[in-house]
């Protein structure tokens, strides 16, 4: 494996080539019906926190599973079952956040247990290929994590806020360009995802008050519009996923549960809707799985 450590402006040329609800939803909810393929964790990391966080439209997955010795490593699980992992050297922790058809991965490195988008210090964005990794910070900031890219390698973020101490910044990445994004009287802003329409979808707080961060969904104009939850993924059908619901374009909400877990979770959902996440059934025990749901 051979790293590449490019400056922001020249990045575009290479890569041509937690979440939780914090409110009620806006709608019922009913039960979703689904259909489970389950994975384990890649070994020797079976027994620890494990997040598959995205799926592309080849089904592959990527996420972090966390070792018993102690060390987070980014995965990727193609859609045949293999599972590789990756961490970048010398990292305490590596995860990978989303990855796009073309297989490009994007997440963030660091010697921090944290898993908050960002650590307060000393976390990197991750741009990663089968063949290399670059790095990829925002100007000014001391710590990133790369959150979503999609088809057409747009990159989104979340950083420290250079101008705000205290205070964090979503961002949108294209052609070697940075835009910050700040959710309208917010003191802190997340990026979580961007879809092929280039709609992003993130969160927000405008408080220092614990749990107090709602959502919102930012389009290509940047137009915001807010939401009473805290969204993970978003399709380019705008379907999105948070916790371990489904919000449909049309308003309606349907929740995913595994059948004898404790904690089901949703990290992803690619545009032919396949769902991915983990369940959780306690003493350790965790499962990754593919969901087809309706």
């Amino acid at each position: 494996m051979s790293r590449v450590v490019i400056s922001p402006p020249l990045i575009a040329a290479f890569i041509i080539a937690f979440v939780f609800s914090l409110s009620a939803p806006l709608h019922a909810q009913t039960p979703a019906s689904c259909t489970f393929t389950y994975f384990n964790p890649p070994p020797p990391d079976a027994d620890y926190g494990f997040s598959p966080n995205s799926i592309n439209d080849n089904n592959t997955v990527v996420g972090e599973a966390d070792g018993s010795n102690n060390y987070f490593r980014g995965f990727i699980r193609k859609s045949g079952g293999a599972i590789t992992q990756f961490k970048v050297p010398k990292s305490y922790q590596t995860t990978l956040r989303r990855i796009n058809v073309h297989g490009t991965a994007v997440g963030g490195y660091g010697n921090t247990s944290s898993t908050n988008p960002p650590p307060s210090v000393g976390f990197h964005g991750l741009i990663y290929t089968s063949s290399a990794y670059a790095t990829l910070n925002y100007p000014g900031s001391n710590s990133t994590v790369l959150t979503g890219i999609n088809h057409f390698n747009t990159i989104v973020g979340t950083a420290n806020d250079p101008k705000n101490s205290g205070g964090t910044l979503g961002f949108k990445y294209l052609n070697g360009q940075f835009t910050a994004i700040r959710y309208p009287g917010a003191v802190q802003t997340t990026a979580n995802a961007i879809n092929d329409n280039g709609v992003i979808v993130g969160g927000y707080k405008k408080s220092s008050a614990p749990n107090t961060w709602f959502g919102y969904i930012r389009q290509k104009d940047g137009t915001f519009k807010g939401l009473n939850y805290y969204p993970n993924d978003i399709n380019s059908n705008g379907t999105i996923v948070e916790n371990n619901n489904i919000h449909f374009p049309d308003g309606t909400v349907k929740s995913v549960w595994v059948n004898g877990s404790v904690e089901t979770a949703l990290g992803g959902i690619n545009n032919l809707g396949a769902l991915t996440g983990f369940a959780y059934w306690g003493t350790f025990e965790y499962k990754g799985f593919i969901a087809k749901c309706h």
